[in-house]
């Protein structure tokens, strides 16, 4: 099963991405989501996600640090 990750602080921002993709879940494509870069960091590492929706300014750890952590692997 692939896999779409959203990362963002804001729930409405998040649930919000999840409806518009949706769709995609009729399609066997799971929907992630994670509320700051620490978690989606955990998530990525579990789950290897073949997309990420990345929010830039989060509290705790920005997109450019994720991206960042992401890329040195």
């Amino acid at each position: 099963m692939k896999k779409i990750l959203i990362v963002d602080d804001d729930p409405i921002i998040r649930n919000l991405l999840e409806q518009i993709l949706e769709p995609f879940a009729e399609k066997d494509i799971e929907i992630i989501t994670a509320e700051n870069g620490l978690v989606a960091l955990d998530i990525i590492r579990e789950n290897h996600p073949e997309l990420i929706f990345l929010d830039v300014m989060m509290p705790k750890m920005n997109g450019f640090e994720v991206c960042q952590k992401i890329k040195s692997k």
